[in-house]
């Protein structure tokens, strides 16, 4: 009887070495394609990498409602994916000629901003809004705000705070650089 059986192993001994090595081949293949990526058509072109730079001086930022600096300047960088807006952010530089004028200044402008963020339905210090008091001459000292915040982060009722309001979420740097212009800033862009 035992015999028999072996026979009808050996029977069936050619397909089964068939099919394993039809499977040793498809392992060998998905192990060799595994991380690759096949694309089919026309490459589109490479994304490139642009910055703007927009500057001011003696601009008046609508959201401070305290000023009584003896200089001012506005600054806002941003950087593009191809045309499109990927961050952006906004900094604006009070000078004054003491410590008591900074204080003030720090104290009534953070307030200012923070109730404009409430009332346009954003949390305190939105887009990361920092103030910080700067001395590096007794007779000028600085206070810098500054804002960042990813395109994806813009909201309609956040864009005035970046001067983008307006724009309707069409953040192109074209478009960007034309609204700077208007509010009368000198732009430079940077491939």
């Amino acid at each position: 009887m035992e015999i028999k059986e072996t026979h009808k192993l050996k029977k069936y001994l050619p397909i089964v070495g068939a099919v394993l090595v039809v499977t040793i081949i498809v392992t060998v293949c998905i192990l060799k394609m595994m991380g690759s990526t096949t694309t089919s058509g026309g490459f589109p072109e490479t994304e490139s990498t642009k910055s703007l730079s927009c500057t001011a001086s003696n601009y008046d930022y609508k959201f401070f409602t305290h000023d009584y600096s003896t200089k001012k300047e506005a600054t806002m960088r941003a950087t593009f994916s191809g045309n499109k807006l990927h961050v952006i952010s906004f900094i604006y530089d009070l000078h004054y000629p003491s410590k008591e004028a900074i204080v003030t200044s720090e104290a009534y402008n953070h307030a200012a901003m923070n109730i404009s963020f409430s009332k346009s339905g954003l949390e305190p210090d939105a887009f990361g809004a920092i103030y910080k008091q700067l001395v590096s001459d007794p007779s000028d000292m600085l206070l810098s705000t500054s804002m960042t915040a990813y395109a994806s982060n813009i909201t309609d009722a956040g864009a005035k705070y970046f001067l983008l309001d307006g724009l309707d979420g069409d953040y192109t740097l074209e478009k960007i650089r034309q609204a700077y212009r208007n509010e009368g800033f000198t732009c430079e862009t940077k491939e």
